[in-house]
């Protein structure tokens, strides 16, 4: 039946550029072409599998279907408006092969993820199967590459620089009016999830389509910062900043109980209320000497843990008369989140110290931790239903996801949230997380992509990367630099390490500078080294002279000479060869030289310092010939236009200044005495300090200057009009560095996320195609 009914384009449909609805006559062809005996078998042939004992020649007719008629499937779910019946379809076939066959056990988790991902488009219109799905996952989905053939798409996906394979499924986000989100819970049946907003509403999502299903559900007077599915999914709870609690049918928003009163602001006390009535049971619990964050109660109700601001987490015996606790003491700081496994055997806390622990609930004994990994407080915890995992977000932006008996980090960071990570949760059925964050969105994540350990190290900084530059004489070679004390070397294309960790130094990284043949690399941190480029080997050359740390260098174009900046507030102009300096100690700024730039004709430098001003120097007499005043904070870096005639500088006062300089002449002989600095232009946008700035080779044919910034983007400017022509975001903390491609087509970025990132910002004709193209 399959093989006769499920074809390629059973629709007919003629313009792969209309969606659905806009298809004339597409019901009459459906009610045609998609009879109801094939009707039924697409919505429920899963189901009817998984009610039936395994066997091979079963196996074998899956996998028929799978690799012949799968799309067609995909077309009829979406022409009948039930393709969020995919996914679980797919998981019913998941748990019917089980461990019987390891390819068509990947091949259906990898339909399943598609399905996920892809869910809103094909929804909206059949033909995104073939224009986006299959090309736009081609080189990372079995499915796409079994079914992939050239003329089933008319969109060429080509990538640049580093693509990394990334577990996310879905953002999911309001329409129009955008609001933080705050907690989030998923259904018994993991198909929905609920949401605390801040904007007083509750929401309910389509996991699979990312719409709201339900709500927003209206009633709350303030924030509403926490939601919970009753254990059958008809009622949703909910409390709030307005010092109250509501219990929700989870279908219509209507108030089934409260609003329960009875909290006062922020309190150090627990309430247990009846869900049916809304009644208070009891009296309030009390113990805490600081704001409970956090609570849980354990699967069979006899016990509930409660997680503090005064660093304790205390676990309740419900059954006791009075009801009775014990504390553990094993916190640094506050508990912001607390949670029990899923046998109530252990609960995990979350902490204001960054770290995680687990605990044995009946002894409050420590098990595991603390464990390390996020940079920030963790703001929530979460087991999976099976108990083998946990998962955690943070103040980070991110979310990682532990082994819950060895407390191994298994997955992430999960990267791509721009701004808090408030809340996780694990779906019922195990297979997925969700994160909520004040950026206004939910993320929905594969829970089961793991680390691959076994593929060798994970080629990543351990600490924020400072420095990047690409390669002059090796297109596809770019060089970082990181606070850990190591140097990479990565192939731009495929994002593998080429080399490393290189350590050549025993302090953090500042700043590194190639020579222009690309042959030697001069790199600053407690000292300088040269390195040689062909096998990365120290030059033994001593750079004497600084008498603090080095926090910049820069290459002349000549390649003979070094200008270096330190924390002693001087600069040193160095022979490369000899390490003897040729001018210096360069004295004039009063705090730390954070950034120097040799002109492209060699004769002066600009250097940009602590003191809030950037310096012009003479090379040759080491003389200051002008000093440049504007800046209301740090000069983090500064470089000159590519034809020399202005420089430009960035700031901690969130701006880029560029500046150009007049001469006066006093003397007879009309030698010039004094340079007049000139603040020409004042480059505003960003919206934390501007970290790093660079302008395009001289081989470009537009002159652009790159920044980046601790408000997590990296922008680029037209300098001549100061018109901002184009935000990369991506980076999930603050970006520290970037730097050109040799021919000014690519850039690539470093930030305190660990991360490396490479883009593509080739200028065309039309500028927003290139904006379009690289967003």
């Amino acid at each position: 039946m399959a093989k006769e009914k499920l074809i390629f384009n059973l629709c007919e449909l003629q313009s792969s550029l209309l969606p659905n609805d806009s298809v004339i006559g597409l019901q009459d062809r459906i009610v045609t072409k998609i009879p109801s005996y094939i009707e039924y078998s697409c919505l429920y042939w899963a189901q009817h599998l998984s009610d039936i004992p395994f066997s091979e020649n079963v196996l074998n007719l899956l996998e028929q279907f799978l690799h012949n008629n799968l799309l067609s499937w995909f077309e009829v779910l979406s022409l009948l408006k039930k393709f969020d019946r995919a996914s679980s379809a797919l998981l019913y076939a998941i748990g019917w092969v089980s461990s019987h066959s390891t390819n068509t056990l990947e091949f259906l988790r990898d339909a399943r993820k598609l399905s996920t991902i892809f869910a809103a488009p094909i929804t909206h219109s059949t033909p995104h199967i073939y224009m986006s799905m299959i090309p736009f996952m081609q080189d990372d989905s079995v499915v796409a590459k079994h079914y992939f053939r050239p003329d089933y798409s008319i969109v060429e996906i080509k990538h640049t620089g580093v693509r990394p394979v990334t577990p996310l499924l879905k953002v999911i986000e309001k329409e129009g009016r955008k609001s933080r989100v705050n907690r989030i819970a998923f259904s018994p049946d993991s198909q929905r999830i609920a949401s605390a907003m801040e904007d007083w509403t509750i929401c309910v999502w389509n996991v699979e389509t990312g719409s709201i299903s339900n709500g927003p559900f209206h009633g709350h007077e303030d924030n509403v910062f926490s939601v919970a599915f009753s254990p059958d999914g008809s009622r949703i709870a909910s409390g709030s900043a307005d010092e109250t609690i509501r219990i929700w049918d989870a279908e219509n928003g209507i108030v089934l109980s409260g609003p329960c009163m009875g909290h006062s602001g922020i309190v150090c006390t627990i309430r247990i209320w009846d869900s049916q009535t809304g009644d208070l049971i009891g009296t309030p619990l009390t113990g805490h000497n600081s704001a409970v964050r956090s609570i849980s109660i354990s699967p069979d109700g006899k016990s509930l843990v409660s997680g503090s601001r005064d660093g304790t987490v205390r676990v309740w015996d419900l059954d006791a008369s009075p009801i009775t606790s014990f504390t553990t003491d094993a916190h640094d700081d506050g508990v912001l989140s607390v949670a029990f496994s899923p046998d109530g055997s252990r609960i995990v806390s979350g902490c204001s110290d960054n770290k995680i622990r687990v605990f044995e609930s009946k002894s409050g004994k420590l098990l595991l931790g603390p464990l390390k990994g996020h940079t920030r407080e963790v703001w929530s915890v979460a087991y999976s239903q099976d108990g083998s995992r946990i998962a955690s977000s943070s103040l980070d932006y991110t979310a990682l996801i532990w082994d819950a008996h060895t407390g191994a980090i298994i997955s992430g960071p999960l990267e791509g949230h721009r701004a808090v990570v408030i809340g996780i949760a694990f779906s019922p059925d195990c297979t997925r997380v969700a994160s909520c964050s004040w950026d206004c969105t939910i993320r929905l994540w594969d829970a089961t992509e793991k680390r691959k350990m076994d593929s060798g190290p994970v080629y990543r900084h351990t600490s924020a990367v400072s420095a990047v530059s690409f390669s002059p004489d090796k297109a596809n070679q770019i060089i970082s630099a990181s606070y850990d004390e190591t140097l990479w070397v990565w192939d731009s294309e495929t994002s593998q390490a080429i080399n490393g960790p290189i350590k050549v130094h025993d302090a953090g990284i500042y700043s590194l500078a190639y020579s222009p043949d690309g042959t030697r690399l001069i790199s600053a941190s407690a000292d300088m080294k040269l390195l040689e480029t062909q096998n990365w080997s120290v030059i033994p050359i001593q750079y004497k002279g600084h008498t603090n740390s080095i926090r910049c260098v820069s290459f002349s174009k000549d390649g003979k000479r070094i200008v270096s900046g330190s924390y002693d507030n001087t600069i040193f102009i160095w022979d490369v060869g000899t390490g003897e300096p040729v001018c210096g100690p360069l004295e004039g700024h009063t705090d730390v030289v954070r950034s120097v730039s040799f002109s492209p004709s060699g004769d002066s430098i600009i250097s940009g310092s602590e003191d809030n001003t950037l310096k012009l120097w003479d090379v040759y007499t080491g003389k200051e010939l002008a000093s440049f005043e504007g800046h209301f904070s740090w000069v983090t870096s500064v470089c000159f236009s590519p034809d020399g005639t202005y420089v430009a500088s960035a700031s901690e006062d969130w701006t880029i200044g560029l500046w150009d300089w007049s001469e006066r002449s006093d003397n007879e002989d009309d030698t010039i005495s004094e340079l007049i600095p000139n603040q020409r232009l004042v480059l505003r946008g960003h919206e934390k300090a501007v970290t790093s700035i660079a302008f395009s080779p001289p081989s470009s044919s537009i002159v652009r200057l790159a920044s980046s910034s601790e408000d997590h983007t990296i922008r680029i400017w037209e300098p001549s009009s100061g018109e901002q022509l184009l935000v990369l975001g991506g980076h999930t903390l603050g970006v520290l560095c970037v730097a050109f491609s040799s021919d000014g087509s690519r850039l690539v970025s470093g930030g305190r996320d660990f991360s490396i990132r490479v883009w593509d910002v080739q200028v065309k004709s039309d500028e927003k195609a290139l904006v379009n193209r690289c967003l």
